[in-house]
């Protein structure tokens, strides 16, 4: 119908004990109650003559570029990713960044323009819109971004000239939640 836009399934092994690459048969039927079931499964090998999974990928969406998604260049150490870029005239840029190209699973800081490294990385999930890290420097100041992931930590670092090396850290999935209300005074605790 017309609101199969906002109706998907997101399948978070993390809940379940499962790591990141973990394989799943999701099964869907069709019918008068259609129902969706899924379970881990142990990929065979490609000797077995099993699909090897792919390598995530990482895309810097940022300012300097009108916003186009920048690969992120894969290290040699397992789960490092890079990309560079320019401070343009403005003497600030931002960005968030992607995994798999899709905005469902976006990395991002807890709030908009975020510059101080206390601000946790957030993601990746699909609640980012507006909240980007917010990078100063001197025009054409070139500026190194790395990001970490691994299962229980993600960490962007950045690191220039004016700058030093600023790093923001999260863990994968995890949110914090406040309360309001007459019993607080109105403040959230």
């Amino acid at each position: 119908d017309d609101r199969r836009a906002a109706r998907h399934w997101l399948i978070d092994g993390r809940g379940d004990g499962h790591s990141a690459g973990a394989c799943y048969r999701v099964r869907f039927t069709l019918g008068d109650a259609p129902e969706i079931s899924w379970e881990v499964v142990n990929a065979p090998s490609p000797a077995q003559g099993g699909n090897v999974v792919a390598k995530r990928g990482y895309f810097v969406s940022g300012s300097w570029a009108a916003w186009n998604l920048q690969a992120m260049a894969a290290t040699r150490q397992d789960g490092v990713y890079e990309a560079r870029f320019k401070v343009g005239a403005r003497g600030y840029e931002e960005f968030q960044i992607l995994r798999d190209k899709d905005v469902g699973q976006t990395l991002h800081p807890a709030t908009a323009k975020a510059s101080a490294s206390s601000v946790p990385l957030r993601g990746p999930d699909g609640y980012g819109h507006g909240k980007h890290w917010l990078v100063q420097g001197a025009e054409l100041e070139e500026v190194k971004l790395r990001l970490h992931v691994s299962d229980d930590l993600i960490a962007v670092s950045l690191t220039s000239r004016s700058l030093g090396r600023r790093t923001f850290q999260g863990r994968p999935g995890a949110y914090a939640y406040y309360v309001a209300g007459s019993f607080t005074g109105g403040e959230f605790a």
